[in-house]
């Protein structure tokens, strides 16, 4: 028999019709936000470098100009698309650029494996080196 909660999965059979054997599955890692240090959830084994959606709103994405960044998938079918605001005109610009700076903090955008984007810092964040 199995029983879901949120982020764990318990699995009970019975043994020698006598005793019931609990085991617990956790299906997610936790790892921390490389910008904030805030410990969050994750899939297991990907995305260790992952920034929190927090981070994201507060901080904002820019390319290197400093203008708005933001990034989706081309179609239903996937594929990676930025759209680039420019800060001066307010114009929208559609390209194929990966890379942002959140708090001055060089990150990478890529494909996440079941769909949508995934937004890792590219650098190392614990000698705190902003641009």
């Amino acid at each position: 028999m199995l029983k879901f909660e949120k982020n764990k999965i318990f699995y009970s059979t019975r043994l020698s019709n006598v005793y019931n054997l609990y085991i617990l599955i956790n299906i997610m890692d936790t790892t921390t936000c490389p910008i904030c240090k805030t410990m969050m959830d994750t899939t297991p084994g990907r995305y260790f470098n992952v920034v929190c959606n927090e981070c994201i709103d507060i901080y904002g994405m820019y390319d290197e100009n400093g203008n708005s960044i933001k990034f989706g998938n081309i179609d239903i079918s996937g594929g990676l698309k930025s759209i680039t605001t420019n800060k001066n005109d307010g114009s929208e610009t559609i390209g194929d650029s990966n890379i942002c700076y959140i708090n001055g903090f060089e990150c990478i955008a890529q494909e996440a494996r079941f769909g949508g984007i995934v937004i890792q810092c590219s650098e190392n964040t614990s000698k705190r080196r902003r641009r």
